[in-house]
């Protein structure tokens, strides 16, 4: 059965790594956010688009801050439709 999960894996990972590398078939030149590998987002720094796969894992493992939430009241549909302006 692990010898199983093992090949399945190791095989998942090069049908992987080979499609990875084809280019990007909606590749059009003109478009800034397309490169022949994939997309990338112009509005951030390079730098930032770096990122390796590490860095994601960190940031999975790192404690979050609690999320507080608010109760609110209840809305009143009525009074929401008058309130909308047209």
């Amino acid at each position: 059965m692990k010898l199983t999960i093992i090949i399945i894996v190791a095989l998942a990972t090069v049908i992987f790594f080979i499609s990875s590398k084809k280019e990007n078939p909606y590749f059009k030149n003109f478009k800034i956010h397309h490169t022949k590998f994939g997309f990338k987002n112009p509005y951030l720094k390079s730098e930032v688009q770096k990122k390796k796969i590490v860095d994601l894992f960190k940031m999975m493992t790192t404690d979050r801050p609690k999320q507080s939430y608010q109760v609110s009241e209840k809305i009143n549909i009525d009074e929401l439709d008058k309130n909308i302006l047209y």
